[in-house]
């Protein structure tokens, strides 16, 4: 895990100091999160995703960074571009430690099995989509998220097929949800759902696992993915990487210091 040289490092410097591992599940990170925050019971140093950077800046949740950047002697230019995120009016509330690049990733194995070539675009994607789907065995060509009560992950999922059409949801600060791509991208997503093409009401990593069992021949994710690949490919060489016909969306993830944070000195 990269955070473990952070944290062994920090503690090495800092004798007086220890960090607790608190084990949360990914599925409830966000809202916890958010209810801590709220509460003013939250850990000092706090992750946000692309969703929660605009959001915790809102809700005055963090402080600015500037003088601790000065400090440091770097400025935003020597971060990726993506920083700006979490500026406003000049203030810094972010930095970025994470930038996540979207791919498709494919089962090689599944689609050998159907005769099917590696979609390149729309309509051999949804072609795939139909031909790959075995209601008997329980398997799907592709799986993004389809489970209410989430937004973060929701966001993040289906982001590779809003950029996959060409839409956003917002562009240069103003809201595009009603872009004629956005839209197509939207009424994909649908009607992949409504034909029953992606799985239902799992937890994302229900369907992450499913995909390196083989149940699941294409999912668009980052580079976190490798580990399950480089497993599934060492078994029988059924999983593979590429660019497909949805994929080029990145999300960003940046860390804040809280307002209110408990020790009170850099």
């Amino acid at each position: 895990m990269f955070w473990r040289p952070f944290k062994e490092g920090f503690e090495k410097s800092n004798p007086n100091y220890k960090i607790r591992d608190i084990p949360v599940p990914y599925g409830n990170f966000w809202d916890k999160q958010f209810v801590e925050l709220s509460a003013s019971n939250s850990p000092d140093i706090v992750t946000m995703f692309d969703t929660e950077i605009k959001s915790y800046v809102e809700h005055d949740f963090v402080e600015p960074l500037n003088s601790y950047i000065e400090k440091a002697g770097v400025t935003l230019d020597d971060f990726q571009p993506g920083a700006q995120a979490a500026v406003k009016d000049g203030n810094i509330y972010g930095l970025l430690f994470l930038v996540n690049p979207r791919a498709m990733f494919y089962h090689g194995g599944l689609f050998r099995n159907e005769g099917l070539p590696v979609p390149k675009n729309l309509a051999e994607f949804y072609a795939a989509l139909r031909k790959l789907r075995k209601r008997e065995t329980q398997q799907w060509g592709f799986a993004t998220y389809a489970k209410p009560g989430d937004s973060n992950n929701l966001f993040s999922e289906i982001m590779p097929i809003i950029a996959g059409f060409g839409g956003a949801f917002f562009e240069k600060g103003a809201p595009t949800a009603t872009k004629p791509e956005t839209v197509e991208a939207l009424k994909f997503y649908k009607r992949i759902y409504d034909e029953d093409l992606i799985p239902r009401g799992l937890d994302i990593n229900v369907y992450r696992q499913l995909f390196a069992e083989g149940k699941i021949a294409m999912y668009a994710s980052g580079p976190f993915m490798s580990g399950l690949v480089r497993k599934a490919s060492a078994a029988d060489g059924r999983a593979r990487g590429c660019g497909a016909a949805i994929s080029g969306q990145q999300n960003l993830c940046a860390l804040g210091i809280l307002r209110n944070w408990k020790d009170g000195r850099a």
